[in-house]
C-alpha cells in the first residue's frame, strides 16, 4: 500500500506494513477497539492542560518574552543536548507516550517515532537521489549518523543552535566506526559504518545559513521548523536560498492540526504555523506529501518535499 501523494513523477514507495516493523519493537501497549473509557482516562488530563496553554497564548501571547524567540529554543535546547547522549535518546525503555496512527491508539517509546522518522528519510534520499544534503535543526546527529552509513556516496552537513548539539555530533563523527547503538536503531541496512566521519557539523542559525546560494541537493528538517515560528520567513527564505534542488520538512503543518488537542497544542506552544498552499509564496513547490505516519497524540506530523523555484 503506497501511503504517498505524489504530485510529480517522482517514485517513493513506503508501506504501512514496512513502517509497522520499524516501531513494533517500541510499542508498549495497544488499547482494543472499544476500550474508549482507559483511553480517555488516560488523555483527559493532558486535553484540559493543553486547552488552558492554547487560551493563555491567545490571551496573553502579545505581552513581551511570550514569543518562542531563537534565544529561548537555544536555552531550551542547550539544556536537552546537555542532558542526553545518543543511548539515552535511543533507549527503547525511554517513557512511553499516547500515539495514534489511524484507528490504532497505543502507548509508544518515544524513539520508536524517531526510527519511523528516520525510515522517512531514508526513502526521501533514495527517491530524490541528492549528491549533497544539509539537516537544518540535527541536534545530536542521529539522523545524520545514520543516513552516512546509509548513503556513503553522499556528502551529508548538519547545522544546530546549540554549542551542546554540534560537539556531540563531532565527538560521535571522530570515533573510528558508528557506536552500536546507532547501527542497531537503523531501520534500514547501513553500508558503511566508516561514513559518519566525513559529516560536517557547525554550529548557526536557520535564519543565517552560513552557506552560499545552491549549495545543496535537498534541504530538509525534521520537527526543527517547529521552534521557528517566530523567524519563520527569513528561515524558509534561507531553506530556499541554500536549496538548488529540494526541500523536506518533516514537520506539524497547520493542515494536519486544525482542531481539538493539536490545535491547542501548537498554538499553546507557540509552534510552527505554515499551511502548504504557502510554501509557492516562498518559492517552494510540494511535489509529495506524506502524512500517514504513527504520532504523538498532540500533534499530527507529516512529510511535504518541495521543489524550489
Amino acid at each position: 500500500m503506497i501511503i504517498a501523494h505524489n504530485v510529480s513523477d517522482t517514485p517513493f514507495e513506503l508501506s504501512r506494513a514496512e513502517i509497522d516493523r520499524a516501531f513494533a519493537p517500541f510499542v508498549g501497549k495497544e488499547f482494543a477497539a472499544g476500550d474508549d473509557a482507559t483511553w480517555d482516562a488516560l488523555l483527559a488530563k493532558r486535553r484540559r492542560k493543553l486547552r488552558k496553554m492554547r487560551l493563555r497564548r491567545q490571551y496573553l501571547g502579545w505581552l513581551p518574552g511570550a514569543a518562542r524567540s531563537p534565544k529561548v529554543v537555544q536555552r531550551i535546547y542547550e539544556k536537552n543536548w546537555h542532558d542526553k547522549n545518543l543511548t539515552r535518546l535511543l533507549d527503547p525503555g525511554e517513557r512511553d507516550v499516547p500515539c495514534i496512527w489511524g484507528d490504532r491508539r497505543m502507548l509508544v517509546g518515544a524513539p520508536g517515532l524517531k526510527r519511523v522518522y528516520l525510515l522517512h528519510l531514508m526513502r526521501m534520499i533514495e527517491a530524490f537521489q541528492p549528491k549533497s544534503v544539509l539537516e537544518v535543526g540535527c541536534g545530536i546527529g542521529i539522523n545524520l549518523l545514520s543516513l552516512a552509513a546509509r548513503f556513503p556516496e553522499i556528502s551529508f552537513h548538519g547545522i544546530d543552535l546549540t554549542d551542546h548539539g554540534i560537539d556531540a555530533v563531532r565527538e560521535v563523527a571522530a570515533q573510528e566506526t558508528l557506536p552500536d547503538v546507532v547501527v542497531d536503531f537503523s531501520p534500514e541496512p547501513l553500508l558503511d559504518l566508516t561514513a559518519h566521519r566525513h559529516i560536517k557539523a557547525q554550529r548557526a542559525s536557520a535564519a543565517e545559513l552560513p552557506f552560499d546560494d545552491d549549495s545543496f541537493d535537498l534541504v530538509y528538517s525534521v520537527m526543527a521548523l517547529e521552534q521557528m515560528e517566530a523567524i519563520r520567513p527569513t528561515v524558509m527564505a534561507q531553506l530556499r536560498r541554500v536549496s538548488n534542488g529540494h526541500v523536506g520538512m518533516l514537520e506539524a503543518f497547520r493542515d494536519w492540526n486544525e482542531t481539538g488537542m493539536q490545535r491547542d497544542y501548537i498554538v499553546g506552544q507557540g509552534y510552527f504555523a505554515a499551511r502548504m498552499d504557502e510554501l509557492p509564496g516562498y518559492g517552494l513547490q510540494p511535489v509529495l506529501v506524506v502524512n500517514d505516519m504513527p504520532v504523538k497524540v498532540n500533534m499530527n506530523l507529516g512529510l511535504v518535499v518541495a521543489k524550489t523555484s
